[in-house]
């Protein structure tokens, strides 16, 4: 695609395939696989505090094909903003650029807006990752604008050429299923109990949280694992089936239960069933500064760093 304008018009619903597979075909071409589920995009726009109307625009060619995407989502309320931009990579650099930068000046319009609505004095942090560098320009866009990075992410994974080894319980533990009708809600409970002290957690209701977890197309109950103390869940893994390999969504013990190898036992169980499964990798993505030392865990078990993304923020 060389030398073709392009306009800006906020997102329509029937866009949806569309942005998919823009996303798709950006993440492919810096991570080299997709990142973005329907599932994902799907319950993005369904979020309460998400307008589609007034929080995402798509960038077309005159001929009508997307060639960029951009939403600012109210993470939380008068406190903070998320923002995200694609670009599809098939244009060239000088229209990627031209794109990108019309879809950033449109997303800073849409945050002049929530900043003149919140309360006078409001402290609002604006937020956006990209992928560590892979993409320049946003970095250099970000940086000359105010933003300042900080935080890191790790996408980690494993590749599982041999039967990984069994998990170890600790004394007392039990492993249990996921019984989706009984145990939603204690499962949501738990695993908000275990993030409540990482970095700047905020706290999901149990229906966003659901529409993220159990509302997926690829939810597989029995990838979903429970360590059982007694009548308290202990920690659990949750994971999905992605792409050919495996995906540990949620990977949670609760403070009382850490530093006794429960974290390995449960990453250990999800290696072993997905290997069981035959499918020959797992990954999970993790905050590289993380307290409870996640991902010095991760690396005793044999995962390693395959892609790196950045967090970038400013106040507004």
């Amino acid at each position: 695609m060389n030398n073709h304008e392009f306009q800006l018009r906020p997102v329509q619903p029937s866009d949806f395939q569309a942005v998919l597979d823009l996303i798709i075909a950006f993440d492919v071409a810096v991570l080299g696989v997709p990142d973005t589920t329907e599932d994902d995009l799907r319950t993005n726009w369904q979020q309460p505090r998400f307008n589609l109307a007034t929080d995402a625009w798509v960038a077309t060619l005159a001929d009508g094909r997307l060639v960029g995407y951009g939403e600012v989502w109210l993470r939380e309320p008068h406190s903070r903003l998320d923002s995200d931009m694609y670009v599809h990579p098939a244009l060239d650099e000088p229209e990627q650029q031209a794109v990108g930068l019309a879809l950033f000046d449109r997303a800073q319009a849409r945050v002049a807006g929530h900043v003149a609505a919140a309360p006078p004095g409001a402290a609002i942090k604006l937020r956006q990752g990209i992928v560590h560098d892979e993409e320049p320009f946003m970095q250099r866009l970000l940086e000359t604008n105010g933003f300042e990075v900080v935080r890191h992410f790790w996408r980690m994974e494993i590749g599982l050429t041999a039967p990984p080894a069994p998990p170890a319980w600790p004394a007392n533990i039990t492993l249990r299923p996921f019984d989706l009708a009984a145990d939603a809600r204690a499962v949501h409970a738990a695993v908000e109990d275990a993030f409540a002290d990482h970095w700047e957690h905020a706290y999901s209701p149990f229906e966003e949280w659901a529409a993220w977890n159990l509302e997926r197309s690829n939810l597989d109950p029995t990838l979903w694992f429970l360590a059982q103390d007694g009548a308290e869940i202990a920690g659990a893994a949750l994971c999905f089936p992605e792409l050919d390999g495996g995906w540990v969504r949620l990977l949670s013990v609760r403070r009382p239960w850490r530093r006794l190898g429960l974290g390995q036992a449960l990453l250990q169980q999800a290696f072993g069933e997905f290997y069981r499964r035959g499918r020959p990798w797992v990954g999970l993505g993790v905050d590289a500064s993380n307290p409870t030392g996640a991902t010095r865990l991760y690396e005793r078990a044999g995962m390693a760093v395959s892609k790196q993304f950045d967090l970038y923020q400013k106040m507004v």
